[in-house]
């Protein structure tokens, strides 16, 4: 086949510029960059749901919520997975994605579903301030372009609704849910030494009851269900998984040009998933995954062994056998290492410090 009729490859690749990891699509003269801020993510999980790739994984959220960690992605994207369609951009609560285009413009997702806004505002009572940064916050998020993308703003939302002078701004969830505390396993808890919950939630709906009366009526922990987004964050952070979030509705909006779309349904499949459990999303998701690899058959792979790649060395199955007996442990924990989507963001960066740091203290709870 001549060079001219090959068919060209499409190549990805990752890059980082500060608190932006840029995942990149690259196809001819046609690209596409998914850029995600760190520092804007809540760790509430709604990507990592409702990607249709799983391409999405968990960091290690308990620690950024108790601030064990620093300059740690809360999630991080696969991209040897990822498709570059968008739906984390739409599902996203804090305006932390971006999806735009070799053009260096924002690709066009008017077509998928959106979350219903996150707020109500009272416009006979506000009394707009153009010296007032609390109103030009509220400005910003009420701004008619990010409602018709979409676009939500959870964290500035809290300041302007605590901080509005005329108090012109609510909280409106786009999920009905329920926030359970397994109180029968709050022993566990320890508020004071801990708070990843108090810290991650971006409503500031968790909070510790401070007077006799309040810790007579909600015990170690409580949440302000009036001002919960339902979001998850609390969920994922808490290292003793004494949290539940059940969401039992969503408000969607489907745009009327999609409806009759083929791929729709499969858009509000994956919406539903938010409605599922833990325990439901994990069964599904190992079940498709299970699905993906009984499409391969050993004989199709195609494997490139060279012999003489390395010297012949002689080799002892009963001292390998020994070896990894007397390292077992060792070797536990550092697969168990690797096995962490913040491990090998490390590796990425080439953080050796971190990695050593992180590696020295995994191996002295072996020691203790």
């Amino acid at each position: 086949m001549s060079s001219s009729n090959k068919v060209p490859k499409v190549t990805k690749s990752m890059d980082i510029d500060g608190n932006l990891i840029i995942e990149q699509w690259n196809l001819l003269t046609k690209s596409k960059k998914i850029i995600y801020d760190l520092e804007k993510c809540v760790g509430c999980s709604l990507c990592y749901i409702i990607c249709p790739n799983n391409a999405i994984e968990l960091g290690p959220i308990p620690e950024i919520a108790q601030k064990l960690v620093d300059e740690t992605p809360a999630v991080l994207v696969d991209i040897s997975k990822c498709s570059f369609c968008g739906m984390c951009v739409k599902t996203c609560i804090n305006n932390v994605y971006k999806i735009i285009d070799e053009k260096n413009e924002e690709v066009d997702l008017s077509e998928f579903p959106k979350l219903s806004q996150m707020w109500k505002w009272d416009q006979n009572n506000c009394k707009f301030d153009q010296n007032n940064s609390i109103c030009k916050l509220c400005e910003k998020i009420r701004e008619p372009l990010n409602i018709i993308k979409g676009i939500h703003f959870a964290k500035d939302l809290k300041k302007v609704i605590d901080k509005c002078p005329t108090k012109s701004m609510n909280f409106k969830s786009p999920f009905k849910g329920k926030v359970i505390l397994l109180k029968n396993q709050l022993h566990k808890c320890d508020p004071n030494g801990c708070k990843a919950c108090v810290n991650i939630c971006p409503t500031n709906s968790f909070f510790i009851p401070q007077s006799a009366e309040e810790i007579e009526k909600f015990g170690k922990i409580a949440c302000n269900e009036e001002t919960c987004m339902y979001c998850g964050a609390c969920e994922n952070s808490c290292p003793e998984k004494l949290i539940i979030v059940k969401r039992e509705y969503i408000d969607l909006q489907v745009p009327e040009k999609s409806i009759n779309k083929p791929w729709i349904t499969r858009w509000l499949n994956q919406y539903n998933k938010l409605l599922l459990s833990r325990e439901e999303l994990n069964k599904i998701n190992k079940n498709e995954a299970s699905k993906k690899l009984s499409l391969f058959e050993e004989s199709e792979l195609n494997y490139n062994y060279n012999e003489n790649i390395s010297p012949i060395i002689e080799f002892d199955p009963n001292k390998l056998k020994k070896e990894l007996e007397n390292n077992k442990k060792v070797l536990e924990v550092i697969n168990d290492n690797f096995n962490k989507a913040y491990f090998r963001y490390f590796i990425q960066r080439k953080n050796i410090s971190k990695l050593k740091n992180h590696l020295k203290k995994s191996l002295e709870n072996i020691k203790n």
